[in-house]
This record gives structure tokens, C-alpha cells and sequence, in this order.
């Protein structure tokens, strides 16, 4: 079996590390998880937070429509994704790369771990056209590499026994209670979110999301 990460590509069409695991092994757990150390200067916070928790919740629908589910964790990546690996009895992990240099130290970070207890690790180009950024130049190639994209999945297997997962709602991403976004990276208002939660609040005025969420549909991007 192969442990997916699951990072901005929510999506079965073109998503060469979730398509390569459904091809070469006999199960698949794709993985989410929140890392509470980030070590991206500009975390994601209010508006784009919102979209995420939207984009995986599709994207959730878009797997249980073919036979899979996403597997939510919080805390230390590496922690996280060694103990999904290990408590499945997958033998392999497979990602996109993501393109910060923070984060590509973290990959760097993951592989090694991933590795060390020898397990195989895989890592696609999914975001870039010509070569990543920490390719010194002149070593990626000259030109774009025509390819194709790649077909959405129609059937991803599971693992006999899942390992345990969060809920989505639980990471709060989905939260947007307050009259505006929170500051000092706070998602949303926790007095006017329990208020929404207890349908004792406006939306209109109590939801800084309101009019986006009107506006701004989420689709199941296949």
C-alpha cells in the first residue's frame, strides 16, 4: 500500500502522485494533514483558509465517489505522516512537490525520515513547467516537457483497516465567525463562531465569510 500527501492539489484529474499510487500499488491512503509548525513565513490564514477547508471537503465527495476518503492529522508533519505509514503497513509515500523553499526543506526532511526506515518515497513535478526553483540553472531542461495530463481516476482502493482520521470541521479552517477576519493570524471570533454554531447569530453580520460564501460557489473539481 502508499500513503498520498495530499497538499493544494485537490483534485483526481492531473495529480500524478495520487494517479502513480493507484498504479502501482495494491491500496491507497490519501492523507491531509494540518502542521501546527509550519514553517512558512505567511501561513495560510482567513479567506484562503476558508477555500481550503471548501477544497478539501470536495474533494473528499470527489474520492468516496470512487472508493477512498481523506485521512486528517494534526500536529508535526513528519510525526504525522511516519505514524500513518506505519500504523497502515504501507510501504511507500508519494507527494507533489510544493515550491517554497521552507517547504522544500520540510520534503527534504520527510524523505529522510521516510527512508531511513526503509520505505520508498516518491516525489512529482505537478506545479511547474520547466524546472523547480532550487534546480540550479541550466540543470533542469531547456525546454518544457510536453505532457500530456493526466485522466481523473475512476476507482481508488482501501486499505483493509484505516487508520484513525480527524474530522475535517475539527482542523477549523471552516470557521469564520467575527465581523471581520481576526488579527494575529486568528481564523475567526470564538464568542460570535459559538453563536453562529448555536443559530443565536446574523450571519450577515456575525460571519465575516458571509458574502463570499453567496458569491463564491464551490465546485467538485474532478
Amino acid at each position: 500500500g502508499c500513503v498520498v500527501l495530499i497538499r493544494e492539489d485537490c483534485r483526481l484529474h492531473d495529480n500524478p502522485a495520487l494517479h502513480t499510487a493507484a498504479e502501482m500499488h495494491e491500496w491507497v491512503v490519501p492523507l491531509y494533514v494540518h502542521d501546527d509548525a509550519d514553517p512558512s513565513p505567511w501561513p495560510v490564514r482567513g479567506a484562503g483558509l476558508w477555500w481550503r477547508h471548501e477544497s478539501l471537503k470536495f474533494f473528499d465527495k470527489s474520492l468516496q465517489s470512487i472508493g477512498s476518503r481523506i485521512v486528517y492529522r494534526k500536529g508535526n508533519l513528519v510525526e504525522q505522516v511516519m505514524d500513518v505509514i506505519l500504523s497502515s503497513g504501507a510501504k511507500a509515500l508519494h507527494f507533489n512537490l510544493q515550491l517554497e523553499p521552507w517547504h522544500h526543506d520540510r520534503d527534504l526532511a520527510l524523505e529522510s525520515a521516510v527512508v531511513s526506515v526503509g520505505l520508498d518515497v516518491r516525489k512529482f513535478t505537478a506545479m511547474v513547467m520547466k524546472f523547480e526553483p532550487w534546480e540550479a540553472k541550466g540543470q533542469g531542461p531547456t525546454k518544457r516537457q510536453k505532457r500530456e495530463p493526466l485522466p481523473a481516476l475512476r476507482r481508488l482502493l482501501s486499505p483493509k483497516d484505516w487508520p484513525w482520521s480527524m474530522e475535517l470541521a475539527e482542523l477549523g479552517y471552516g470557521r469564520t465567525g467575527g465581523r471581520k477576519i481576526p488579527p494575529g493570524f486568528r481564523q475567526f471570533n470564538e464568542k460570535r463562531q459559538a453563536m453562529l454554531n448555536a443559530n443565536f447569530a446574523v450571519p450577515q453580520e456575525d460571519d465575516w465569510a458571509h458574502e463570499m460564501k453567496r458569491f463564491w460557489p464551490m465546485a467538485n473539481m474532478r
